[in-house]
């Protein structure tokens, strides 16, 4: 328990849904089949749906109110430039089912090589901004692989490796999304819907985790560091490179202090403790 301002308070552990992948139903209108999808979840950073449409092409939505990416697409994008290499990649996993996903989806994709690849996302999700590789290539790895905004964790990491049955040793440097993690989802999608692999139950308690005490103060503690560094950051630009800047005038603490005291004093997970377990 915790003493705030005189009263003790307890905080509550949470249950919630683990880090990983998710293999679930799809309900796509029109389609004859039923159709699968992989969800990719991590600790922090946005979900990712990765689907199969009612014609057996494989796409994923990267950002919101923008069009979908074509699987085969991103696989370029990532390395995978031609057609063989995309084939050799997938073709084991692709000849189980009625439908060849590899093939319909490659019919689809107008790119050709890598750089056509990175050109073709960057242009579909951001229309706005000036064209070149450097931008599309710098896009592309901090939506997946930047650790500020795509975190798996150390639970997301462990799940990944427990789905795609990965039994290498798990460092902090894998808590990051790595190429091939998205190669073993492509996979899984097509082992999906070619009736190869179940579909998980998304109330299990194997697809759930206990959020503790020390992980929720952290991630308060996180948000305040983040508005400090911001607020750091607006100051530093106020001043001139000859004025003698001291840290004492750049640096404000009260964010953090202000995001502890407000997990404390309004969380919806700290409580009174008003009564003991008899």
């Amino acid at each position: 328990s915790f003493v705030v301002n005189g009263n003790e308070r307890v905080v509550v552990m949470q249950i919630v849904r683990a880090e990983a992948v998710l293999y679930l139903e799809n309900k796509v209108p029109g389609a004859h089949i039923p159709l699968y999808m992989v969800k990719l979840m991590p600790l922090r950073g946005k979900w990712f749906d990765f689907e199969v449409n009612k014609n057996g092409v494989m796409m994923t939505k990267l950002l919101d109110k923008r069009p979908k990416i074509l699987l085969t697409t991103l696989l370029r994008a990532l390395g995978y430039s031609s057609d063989n290499e995309i084939h050799k990649l997938l073709d084991n996993v692709d000849s189980a089912g009625d439908i060849r996903f590899v093939d319909r989806t490659l019919k689809k994709d107008t790119t050709t090589n890598q750089e056509e690849a990175l050109l073709e996302i960057f242009r579909k999700l951001r229309p706005e901004d000036s064209l070149n590789v450097e931008n599309a290539k710098e896009f592309l790895e901090n939506m997946f692989f930047n650790k500020r905004r795509f975190y798996l964790g150390k639970i997301g990491r462990y799940q990944l490796n427990k789905k795609f049955g990965i039994t290498t040793l798990i460092t902090p440097d894998d808590y990051l999304l790595k190429p091939s993690d998205l190669i073993s989802i492509v996979k899984a999608l097509i082992q999906l819907n070619n009736g190869t692999l179940e579909i998980d139950d998304i109330d299990s308690l194997a697809n759930r985790r206990i959020r503790g005490v020390g992980e929720l103060v952290a991630e308060r503690v996180r948000v305040g560091l983040l508005r400090m560094e911001k607020n750091i950051r607006d100051r530093m630009s106020t001043y001139s490179t000859e004025e003698l800047v001291t840290p004492s005038l750049i640096i404000n603490t009260k964010p953090v202090i202000a995001a502890i005291n407000q997990f404390f004093g309004s969380s919806a997970v700290s409580r009174y403790m008003d009564q003991e377990n008899i």
